[in-house]
Parts: structure tokens; sequence; C-alpha cells
């Protein structure tokens, strides 16, 4: 999840007609799993800390920078070349992690390039944020991505029960896209995968 109930019965103080009785807490968490599945789909990647065991990729002639699908990167756990390890290091074999303006690892390096056979260059690693105090290479949710799943996990607890009229239907996830406000639109905008 991408945010807490904590944080989301929190905002809904002041907002919501009436208190938010106890028994709704089961509602609003599973709300709140809902708009972080629907956020992770708008950016087109998962956002919650998880390990990615020998994701297949394959590399081209002349890469010398090679983005996993998911980001930020925790750790790297193995590398591998058409069989071959690769580790992390300054020779030009080896790989260097890049990291963006925000300080994230989103990239490896390699000067001898990334070249493979099909689906032979693999990669195990661990990526995405945490909602709790980071440990060791633990990344905590960034304040804005945190704040609009918590707003739009509000609005859909205020919402509930009533139908929308704009739907687009995504691995059968049901998605209003463009009924999110657009300031919650450009706060994930910055978190989404690039279409290839």
């Amino acid at each position: 999840m991408l945010t807490t109930l904590e944080q989301v019965k929190a905002y809904l103080i002041g907002v919501a007609a009436e208190p938010i009785p106890p028994a709704h807490d089961d509602i609003i968490t599973h709300l709140i799993k809902r708009q972080s599945r629907a956020a992770e789909q708008f950016c087109r990647r998962r956002l919650t800390k998880l390990t990615w065991t020998s994701e297949r990729h394959t590399g081209e002639l002349g890469q010398t920078e090679f983005s996993p699908d998911h980001w930020p990167i925790n750790a790297v756990t193995s590398v591998s070349i058409d069989g071959t390890a690769v580790v992390e290091g300054t020779a030009a074999s080896n790989y260097v992690l890049l990291k963006n303006t925000d300080g994230e690892t989103w990239a490896l390096y390699r000067e001898d390039g990334w070249k493979s056979d099909p689906h032979k260059l693999l990669i195990t690693y661990i990526s995405g944020y945490v909602l709790t105090t980071p440990t060791g290479t633990d990344i905590l949710i960034p304040d804005d991505l945190e704040g609009a799943v918590r707003e739009l996990s509000a609005s859909a607890y205020l919402q509930r029960g009533k139908a929308g009229l704009a739907r687009e239907s995504f691995e059968g996830l049901s998605l209003d896209f463009d009924r999110w406000p657009s300031h919650i639109v450009q706060a994930l905008s910055k978190y989404q995968r690039p279409r290839i």
C-alpha cells in the first residue's frame, strides 16, 4: 500500500460530514489497496517494495545504460549476460549504479555495454518505496506520491456507492484517470514509466 489507514483517516477529519466509525477501517483499507494499485497502473510500474527474480531483458548493441522495469532500485542481487555473471565495480566489464536528480538509483551503467542474446540479460533486484522509517537500503515513499494516493483513497471513501461514468478497464481494474484532479495526475506523472 502507498499510504496508511491512519493517514487517510487524518485527512478525512474535517472533510467527511460525520466522524469515521472504527467499523469502516476495513472499508478504508480496501480502498487504499485499490487506489494504490490504480496509481501503480497509471505509473505503469510497481511502486511498493518488492523483489524481482530473474527479470529478463534483451540488451542492445551500443547500450551502456540499462534500466530494469521497476525503480527506485534498492539493491541488486545478481546480473548476468548470456549466463555470465556481471558484478558491481569500476572495470569496463562491471557495472555501476546510476542515480537520478532525486538521488534514487534507476539504472545500471556498463562501459562494455549490455549486448545479449534475446531475453538473456537477467537481473534480480529489490525496488520500490516503504511507508515506515527506512532501514538499510529502503527508500521512504516521496510525500507527493503518498499524498496523491491518500487523497484518492479519501475521495473514494467519500464517493463510495456512487458510480463513475468515465472508466478505463485495464487488467480487470477500472480506473477513472480522466476524473482524477489535475494535481493528482501531475503528482503521479513524474513516477510514470515511459511508454516504449
